[in-house]
Parts: structure tokens; sequence; C-alpha cells
């Protein structure tokens, strides 16, 4: 009989993984990703050193469901505790790059005007293919067998299990990324642009993370957003090559195009046009926050309902996560829901408090969500649309300051919209 997902309960630690009623599934899951990290060279034992405290590391697990096979699929992930890291020994720069949201939607408008083919990627594991520059050492992972001691080093150990031997007197010297660490994503977005020159890829200037090439003369794109990948190009040869290219390299997955990170990608290839929404999405975060059974409205925002401050402590809602629910609809709105992002936006500027007038405000869009939750918004039409740009001057002044003081900003302050192939951007 299927176990359904919801019900399996996902451990907190190693010893509730190996001891719960799953013991089997996640004891085989720790396996895997314990063979995965010895295949990958992830790192090498070698004598403890004194005068340097190794960092810990931790196993995070998850059921996912499976929809090949309809059953759950027990994951196990070895992570490292990147808190303990010490800034300017352990790492140095950690920022890295992800290809724009606006830049993608460009990409996407170029790939539905030129009827360009598109497939999208995962790459597996990704961190675990970046190259560490600094030193760092980490105490031998819980369940972990140091049976490869002989073969890696120069001194002999006999199989012991590291989780039973405290006192051992190895760490895993680390070669490779690891997830947890801080300059994890750097390391394996400088590795994956050092792969992409290799093929003849160079970084857009108009944007991060989009790379173009000329092969066999097809012009072709790449976008990646950290692991994730997107590949456009007018010959299905030219994408074959690449693919092929990147399984040499990587161990990956390929999508038909229709779903890229979190955006549920439709195209209709006769009339050149592509639509975007984020319908799974907007449904479960409806679930998440208790209102599936609420009365759904037409509008995004109620025009009666007036923001104001909060005058009295009673008023306030502090078990609301309030600021949780603006993300989710903001993340919405600058994605694929232009038609919820007036009414985001004002509460956006209100964080701070949690009135209760305010929150029924807050709600309204998601009752919006309620009644359109497939709405495809973003639609491209076609880049011989040119590009268009429309600008406010900002009159209207903010409620929570003065009238003089919104007409001294007036001056400073103004909005505009672009808009380019019929999206705007």
């Amino acid at each position: 009989m299927r176990a359904n997902v919801a019900e399996i309960s996902v451990p907190c630690t190693y010893e509730e993984a190996v001891t719960g009623p799953h013991a089997a599934q996640w004891t085989q899951a720790i396996r895997e990703e314990l063979a995965a990290h010895d295949e990958n060279g992830t790192w090498s034992y070698v004598p403890r050193n004194p005068a340097k405290a190794p960092i810990k590391s931790k196993w995070v697990f998850k059921v996912i469901d499976n929809t090949h096979d309809n059953s759950p699929k027990f994951k196990a992930r070895l992570c490292a505790k990147g808190f303990q890291q010490q800034q300017g020994i352990d790492y140095t720069e950690t920022f890295a790059p992800v290809v724009r949201y606006d830049s993608l939607r460009v990409l996407l408008a170029l790939t539905a005007q030129e009827d360009l083919e598109m497939i999208t990627f995962d790459v597996r594991t990704a961190f675990l293919y970046g190259n560490l520059q600094e030193e760092i050492d980490m105490e031998i992972p819980i369940g972990a067998e140091v049976n490869s001691i002989a073969r890696r080093n120069v001194e002999k150990k006999t199989r012991m299990k590291a989780n039973v031997c405290e006192n051992a007197k190895y760490v895993c010297r680390l070669n490779k990324s690891l997830y947890g660490l801080k300059q994890a994503p750097r390391c394996w977005n400088h590795r994956f642009k050092e792969f992409l020159s290799k093929l003849g890829f160079v970084e857009s200037d108009a944007g991060k993370c989009i790379f173009v090439s000329t092969v066999m003369n097809e012009h072709v794109f790449l976008a990646l957003y950290v692991d994730d990948g997107l590949i456009a190009c007018k010959s299905k040869t030219v994408i074959k090559t690449i693919v092929e290219s990147l399984r040499k390299e990587f161990k990956i997955t390929i999508g038909d195009g229709s779903f890229f990170v979190g955006m549920e990608i439709y195209r209709d290839r006769s009339t050149k046009s592509l639509f975007i929404n984020q319908g799974a999405y907007a449904r479960r975060t409806i679930d998440k926050y208790g209102m599936s059974d609420a009365n759904p409205v037409s509008v995004p925002a109620d025009p009666n309902n007036i923001l104001r401050p909060v005058e009295n402590d009673d008023d306030c809602l502090d078990n609301v996560p309030y600021r949780e629910l603006v993300g989710s609809l903001t993340y919405q709105a600058i994605i694929s829901r232009p038609d919820i992002a007036f009414a985001t936006s004002n509460v956006n500027k209100i964080l701070k408090f949690k009135e209760v007038s305010v929150l029924g405000y807050q709600e309204t869009p998601n009752k919006f969500l309620e009644r359109n939750p497939m709405t495809r918004s973003w639609r491209v039409v076609s880049l011989l649309a040119g590009c268009r740009a429309f600008v406010d001057a900002g009159q209207c002044y903010d409620f929570l300051e003065s009238k003089e003081a919104a007409e001294s900003r007036v001056d400073r302050e103004r909005a505009a919209r672009l808009y380019i192939g019929g999206i705007p951007l």
C-alpha cells in the first residue's frame, strides 16, 4: 500500500532517522548520499590539526512525492554547519549572481518571437561541483565509514565507524564545496561559468547569468538560476550538442521548458505567443494561510479600505505571519501577477504594523487569487511591439507622511514602467 507523503514523519537528527519507523529507507538514503560524496571526491581524510577547530555537519532529511511511480522518495543531504566558519579564514567572498526575472522575461519574449526551441535543465547536487580555494576541515560525518584512509593516505587505518570512534585522529579536508558552506553558491557559479567559457559562451553585458554563443551558425541563449538552467536556440541539433556536453561534466535532468524557477510556461507557437503563471504556487499560498474557504473577490484591493498605522495595541495581531504573507504575494506580483502589484505594494509600506484593518486589506489579494489562481498574466505578444515606457510623476502622497513632505518628494521621485514585446519588465 502506498504511503502518504504527508503522513511520513521527517526526522530531525541522524539518530531519529536510523531508529524510526522508516529506518531502512532513511539508511539507504544516507548511504546513497555518502556514496555520491565518495564518488565526487568531496573530501579526503587527513590527520586532525590540534590548532584548528573543524566545523561540524548536519543531516537534513526530506520526503519527496515521486510522480513517476506514485511512491514517496526519501532524500538525505549532508550539510556543513556554515555558521561555524570564520570570515577571512574559512571564506571571503560569498556573493553569487542569478538571472533576474526581467532578463528572463526578455529572453522568453525573444524565444516566442523567433520561435526558438527551448529546454530546461537541473544540475543535481550542483554545489558539490564547486572547487574550494580555502582549506576547510570538517568533522567526519556521523554514519560515515572511514574505510578509504588506506587508499587515500599514506598511513593505513582499520575500518571504523565515525559515530563509534569519537576519538578518531582524522578529519575531512574538503576538496569540493558542500551544501551549507557560505561560499558554496559562489564556488558553483564560478565552476559553471568556467565550463561555459570552454564551450564558447560569454556572459551578456545586459544581465547577469544570461550567456550567449554561436554554435553551427546558430545563436544560443542560456539562462542560469543557481542550479536551474534554460537553453533556447533555433536548432534542436545545437541544443542536443550542448546537453551532451553538460552531461559529460555534470549530472543533469532535462525538462521540456514548461516549468522554470517557479514559473509555469505555456506557448502557442502558431501565434508566437507565450504565457507565464504561478497557479500552483498561488494555490499553495491560499491553502497555507487558511483561505481556501474565503469568499473570492473580483478586484485585488478594496478601494474603501483606508490603510492607517495602528493606534491601539489591542488592535494588533501578533500571532499572524504578516511579513511572510506579504512576501508570498510580493513574489507572485514580481514574477507573474502584476494585477496584484498595487495592492501588495501598499501593504509593503507598513510591514511594521499588524493592525486588524491592515490584515483585512492584505487578505484581499489572496481572495482575488482564490478566484483567479491560474490567470496567465504575463503574455509575450511580439518583439515587433518594440520598447514602450510609461512614466508616473508620483503625485500621490504617502498616507504615512504629511502632505508637505509628500509635495517636497514629488520632484525627487519618478516611477516608470518599461514594456518590451508587450510584457512589463
